[in-house]
Parts: structure tokens; sequence; C-alpha cells
């Protein structure tokens, strides 16, 4: 099912349908497609443009389709004949409920429709690394106020030079960490307008009230200029620009319990079910080192990323730029982590070791 071709006298050619699917990869959207399409729906019965009939059956269906796919009743196929997420949900749901699913795409354009997913879904992600942020903070704050007379050697070149407390350098990565956190919510405000209502490029002729969407969707207000709608991704650019400033600040973390479980130094011991053993050479140990030593490449997968993306969208025509790039856009931010080893690493350290992991599988996870 295609949600565009009603002139077309033939159907796609498969060879073409491949090259042009993404549900491959952005059917991760389901849950903000559903939820962006419920929004719509009932701003349009408010508006009168659908019966309250109308309104109710799409919505049932809707939440229907949401619930199947949360349970897993439903599954959404690699390769079907929907082309995205956008014309799986509306398929799925004409099926469900005839006609009036057909009627879910009034006064709507693909292009706001993805402008829309891509915003909700990077929000979303948003907010849960925000929450690991505070959470690692926290515990760095802990660790700050227990150790202010714990006294260390601060080194230079790994070599000692100056006496601080432990307080004052985990102080050092409370103050880096803080800064993420402020990055990421000056993303999130800039980023905080709802494209829903833009169309194609130019609008619609239909009366839409793109305040009420807005409003329902935890939006500040509709966006103002509707080519820029749909064409906007600098939120991502700085959201990579973000990941990757936090990536570096882990790496140095990571780096920082490599060298303190070292025999050399011995300021962190690790429990032994957290070892990993060496082949090679006998009697070795390496504190979780292989998850501590990846951490630290990823900060260049997302600098490359950020390039790749930035350069992917210089050069482009606004309103273009949203087929053009969507596939890059999909393979940025692959962003659902399912955060199945939250917890666990490290729990033989620190408090703040643990967050940090997690931080860390949680980044390296939405790299799919």
């Amino acid at each position: 099912m295609k949600l565009w071709g009603g002139r077309f006298t033939k159907e796609t050619n498969q060879l073409v349908h491949n090259f042009n699917e993404s549900l491959s990869f952005d059917r991760k959207f389901y849950r903000q497609d559903i939820r962006g399409s419920i929004a719509h729906v009932k701003m349009l019965a408010r508006q009168g443009i659908l019966t309250s009939e109308d309104e109710k059956a799409i919505i049932d269906g809707l939440t229907g389709i949401l619930e199947d796919l949360d349970s897993g009743k439903l599954t959404i196929p690699e390769h079907s004949e929907y082309e995205d997420i956008h014309s799986f949900v509306e398929g799925t749901l004409t099926e469900r409920i005839g006609e009036a699913g057909k009627r879910l795409h009034t006064g709507r354009s693909r292009n706001d429709q993805v402008a829309l997913d891509m915003k909700l879904y990077t929000r979303d992600e948003i907010g849960e690394l925000d929450g690991l942020l505070k959470d690692l903070l926290k515990e760095l704050l802990e660790i700050m106020e227990e150790n202010l007379d714990t006294f260390m050697p601060g080194f230079t070149h790994l070599q000692k030079a100056q006496p601080i407390t432990l307080a004052h350098h985990m102080g050092a990565y409370f103050e880096m960490f803080s800064r993420d956190r402020s990055r990421l919510g000056d993303i999130r405000r800039r980023m905080n307008y709802c494209p829903l209502g833009s169309g194609a490029l130019a609008g619609t002729t239909y009366p839409l009230d793109r305040s009420y969407t807005a409003e329902l969707l935890g939006f500040d207000g509709p966006t103002l200029n509707s080519m820029d709608s749909v064409a906007d991704r600098d939120y991502l650019i700085e959201l990579l620009a973000a990941l990757s400033t936090i990536s570096m600040h882990l790496s140095r973390f990571c780096e920082e319990i490599i060298i303190s479980n070292t025999n050399e130094y011995r300021f962190v011991e690790i429990d032994d079910s957290y070892y990993s053993r060496s082949l090679m050479v006998f009697g070795s140990s390496n504190g979780f080192t292989d998850t501590f030593m990846n951490s630290a490449f990823d900060n260049g997968t997302y600098l490359t990323d950020l390039v790749l993306f930035a350069t992917g969208n210089d050069g482009s025509n606004v309103s273009v730029t949203t087929q053009r790039v969507e596939t890059n856009v999909m393979d940025i931010t692959a962003t659902r982590s399912t955060m199945d080893m939250w917890g666990i690493i490290l729990a033989g350290i620190l408090p703040v070791a643990i967050l940090a992991a997690g931080l860390v599988i949680f980044l390296k996870r939405r790299h799919l």
C-alpha cells in the first residue's frame, strides 16, 4: 500500500519499491506515528473535518494497533508491501475499520508526518538520556559529599603532580556531565515546535488548528514556516554533536577506571565476577576492559555521523531534505534502547560506575 500514486496506471516496479522503502528502519517509529495520528484525528474532528463517528472508529483502531504491536500480537515485517511505517499504520487501520481508516491522512502529507515522528522520537530519547545523566550526577554528587577529606594524588602525564581530594576529582566529571545535560535541554527547547499541518511544503486548504495539535502533543507551539518545517534537521545535527561530547566524557571516565584498576595504581577494585581472562597471559585478569575500551571509540562513530549528516544536508533545497536524507536520519537516530544491561555492569566497583556503564550501553545501542 502506498499513500501516493493515484494518477499512475502501473504498479511500482519491485526494484524501485525496494530502493524507496523505509519500513525496514522507520518501523521503530510506530509509537510516535500513532501518537501523532491520534492527535491529528482529534484536531480534524474538532474542526468539523471528520465526523465524531469517524473520530471514535479511527482512534479506537489506532489504539488497538498500538496495543497489539506493544504486546507482539501484531508485528511489522521488515519486507512487505508497505513502503514505510505511515502506510503500514494506515493500511492496517483500514483493514480493521474499513473506509474510515483512509480518512486518517486527511490534511496531512508524509513530509510533515515524518518530520513530526522524528521530532517526537528524538524528544523521547532526549528525555531518557537526560534521566540517565541526572542519575549519574546524583551518584557523582553522593561520592563527592562522602569524600571531601579523602586525599589522593592528582596526575599529569600519568605522573603524580599535586594532592587533591576524591571529591575534587569526581567533581570534574560532575561539571562535564552537567554541561552535557544542559546541552540536551537546549536542543529540546529549540526543537519543541510542531511541524504537523505544514503539508508537503505549503500547507493545506483544510482549516486545520495547528496550535491545538501542538498542544495535544506537548509542543510549545506550531512551527512558523511550512517549508522550513519539513526540511529542518538542525536538531539532529545538534544532538549528534551532544552525543559525541557525552561519549568523549564517558571515554575519559572509562579510561580512569581502567588505569585505576591496574596493579600500578590500585585505586579501584572490581569483583571477580566482573572480570574477563586473558587466554594468552596466564593469571592475567581484565576488569571488563573490553566494555570500557569499546566506549572510547564511540566518540569517533558519532563524529563521523555528524560530518556525514551535516554534509548530507548541505546544499539541499528546503522541503526536499525530508526525502533525500531520510535513511541517514533513521540510522543516526536509531536510539531505541532496551537497557538490558543497566545496573548490571560493574556492580562490584562504585555506584557511579554502574550508571556510567549503563550510559555507555545506551549510547552504543542507539547506533544500530
